[in-house]
């Protein structure tokens, strides 16, 4: 039997007879004019690329800081839990933040790589 609406009839889940607004449908109709003119090279992919590089440098970036918050935080808290074994817990953390910031790098390289393209 299918969900019912508020108003007792059948069709969609409870809320989510509202639908798409107005605005909803132009940001993705926008969305889709812009996909389509990167998809078919409309003199707008050079921007794009810029775009995709900045935006996934600046992940790339947030992402790893906060990676590094997190990482620097929990050892913290285990220091201060176990502070005998706090040597341990330092290079755990020395290796992990290393490794994050690599993912970092890695992905700043890759943004170079898409804007020079």
């Amino acid at each position: 039997m299918p969900p019912r609406s508020r108003e007792g009839g059948t069709g969609e889940v409870l809320g989510a007879d509202r639908g798409k607004t107005k605005g909803t449908k132009t940001m993705h109709l926008a969305l889709a004019t812009l996909l389509a003119a990167a998809a078919t090279d409309l003199g707008w992919g050079l921007g794009l690329s810029y775009l995709g590089a900045g935006i996934g440098a600046g992940l790339a970036a947030i992402g790893a800081g906060i990676g590094i918050g997190k990482v620097g935080a929990d050892a913290m808290n285990a220091i201060a839990r176990q502070p005998a074994s706090s040597g341990d817990i330092r290079v755990n953390m020395l290796i992990t933040a290393a490794m994050i910031e690599g993912v970092a790098l890695l992905g700043g390289v890759v943004g170079i790589l898409l804007w020079t393209k």
